[in-house]
């Protein structure tokens, strides 16, 4: 049996691929969107960097307070989101123990059986439990595995499965436990998952006003178009001018990211 030990399994990037292709010039206007499959140490160095630009500059170091709220919802949402890794790490640990214990027991108990028909796969005595090889029958979804054997310890008649039923029910007992911590962890994930959303869009539309109030700022004191961007990182990309020189971006401030200009993201 096959364990599938992924874990959150991220959204989409259709929003991030959209943006990207309007273009530098729309770009340029406003702070990109977080998404909610981004990590947190990622989404805390764009809070980090924005917070720090604030910090630094007379007209906006009062400004600097409105992330403190931003941190804070990301605090939340990391130590749910670590609680959750946890358990995963647990559950999945869980489902191998519990697996290949129902395997083992399986096994040995086709092998007793198998002896007992004198190796014919054709008996009815085979085909009321296996209908195919051990190593088939362990091969399949955990949980049709465990269904199936659950079903022989129904009402055992056979000799050979009386013999090996207290074996094969504590290993199913075992396999069952595991497979309803997992389907709990599917919900918690779940969860996880819309808070992650939850935190994603608040954090956007928090930049979304704070690059509205930045552009007023620059209006007001002619501090440039462009000035409200440089509080937002930008990606690394290495520009082609003319002549062929130029430097990559640094993930510093937009129209700063080394000799080529940077691009916001």
């Amino acid at each position: 049996m096959r364990v599938d030990s992924g874990g959150i399994v991220p959204r989409s990037r259709f929003n991030a691929a959209f943006i990207n292709n309007l273009g530098d010039e729309w770009r340029m206007r406003m702070a990109r969107a977080i998404l909610p499959d981004e990590t947190m140490a990622d989404i805390r160095l764009e809070v980090d960097y924005t917070r720090a630009r604030l910090e630094d500059e007379p007209e906006t170091e009062s400004l600097s307070v409105r992330t403190d709220e931003w941190l804070a919802k990301l605090d939340e949402t990391e130590v749910q989101l670590k609680a959750v890794e946890r358990e995963h790490a647990r559950v999945y640990a869980g489902l191998t123990g519990a697996n290949r214990s129902l395997d083992a027991a399986v096994s040995d108990f086709a092998d007793d059986l198998l002896t007992a028909v004198k190796k014919d796969r054709t008996s009815a005595r085979w085909l009321a439990t296996l209908r195919k090889s051990p190593s088939d029958f362990n091969r399949q979804d955990f949980a049709v595995q465990t269904s199936a054997v659950r079903g022989w310890l129904a009402d055992p008649q056979d000799e050979v499965l009386v013999t090996h039923k207290d074996r094969l029910e504590t290993a199913t007992v075992r396999s069952e436990n595991a497979l309803r911590r997992e389907a709990a962890l599917a919900a918690r994930r779940g969860v996880v998952w819309q808070r992650r959303e939850a935190l994603a869009a608040y954090v956007t539309e928090q930049r979304d006003a704070l690059h509205d109030d930045l552009s007023a700022i620059a209006r007001a004191k002619k501090l440039g178009r462009s000035w409200a961007n440089t509080f937002f990182r930008v990606s690394q990309r290495a520009p082609q001018p003319p002549d062929g020189g130029g430097t990559g971006g640094t993930g510093g401030p937009s129209g700063t990211g080394g000799t080529g200009g940077g691009t916001p993201t």
